[in-house]
């Protein structure tokens, strides 16, 4: 085994068994731990955390594992296990905040597609800078792409019947693109965190 490769991608490994153990104790697990305003407005607060690792189906889980997997190739170099972790901790509760504020008659939800995004985008804005093996077009590319996304799903609708399909649910946009704003905001903190350690050293 490649350690060196299993180092480079411990952040994904680490998400993919919290999702996948979730996923294995069934319903009872996602009823507990998902997003769910009224329970939430009780005091079962656990429920902004919890509700980005569970899923609707083990297709979903899979598709958000793979999904993860490709966010891991592309930029898990930028930051460590750690540093990720410390980026998702910021993007769960904004995200599930923002859908509480602007959200306030959504039933419930599950998934990790909107703290995905915004971790894409921290991803992205990281390989912008100059950088040793960062990939200026590569990024420019990718943060396109979603932005192109995003501005369909809010905009234009109408072609995520496939992917309700597969992952046996309604796909809920708003936690794409609030995960991706607070994407941007981890992204340009992190951009300008790495630049200041830089001028120290």
């Amino acid at each position: 085994m490649n350690l060196s490769l299993l180092r480079a991608h411990v952040f994904w490994i680490s998400v993919s068994i919290v999702v996948l153990l979730l996923a294995a104790m069934g319903d009872s697990a996602r009823e507990l731990f998902r997003y769910q305003s009224d329970l939430f407005s009780t005091g079962e607060y656990w429920r902004i955390i919890t509700s980005h690792f569970v899923h609707l189906s083990l297709n979903h889980t899979l598709f958000n594992v793979a999904g993860t997997a490709i966010f891991s190739f592309l930029f898990a170099r930028q930051l460590s296990c750690m540093g990720w972790w410390l980026v998702l901790a910021f993007l769960v509760p904004i995200s599930s905040m923002l859908i509480y504020t602007f959200n306030p008659d959504l039933g419930w939800y599950v998934g990790f597609s909107g703290v995905l995004h915004g971790l894409l985008i921290t991803g992205g804005i990281l390989e912008l800078r100059k950088a040793d093996g960062n990939d200026m077009r590569m990024a420019i590319f990718i943060l396109i792409v979603i932005a192109a996304k995003l501005l369909q799903e809010q905009f234009l609708g109408g072609v995520e019947s496939t992917t309700e399909e597969i992952i046996g649910g309604k796909v809920f946009p708003d936690a794409h693109l609030y995960g991706a704003l607070a994407g941007v905001v981890s992204g340009i903190f992190c951009y300008w965190w790495k630049g200041r350690a830089k001028e120290e050293i």
